[in-house]
């Protein structure tokens, strides 16, 4: 998928925003949907390569910046559960 930047009128880009808002979604998503209906591209061949991408929606506004911090985090925990259940695994032999 390719990255553009354009640039709306404010009142475009208001109702744009609007639009977002209202079906939970990016202002990207729906200038894809305006853009591939109007060229009239099936919804199939439009899909992203990532169908999982932006499906949910953490809360967080900082998720790009501090993946590295994220996954350390994760990769942490899950290893500290890990040698956990291997020593309730020795313990319980």
């Amino acid at each position: 998928m390719k990255r553009i930047t354009i640039s709306l009128p404010d009142e475009i880009a208001a109702r744009v925003e609007r639009e977002a808002r209202r079906d939970q979604t990016s202002v990207s998503e729906i200038v894809r949907r305006n853009l591939t209906s109007r060229f009239g591209i099936s919804r199939d061949a439009a899909k992203r390569h990532i169908p999982f991408a932006g499906l949910f929606a953490s809360g967080h506004t900082d998720t790009a910046e501090r993946h590295d911090e994220i996954l350390a985090d994760v990769y942490e925990r899950r290893h500290a559960e890990r040698q956990a259940r291997q020593g309730d695994c020795a313990r319980d032999r």
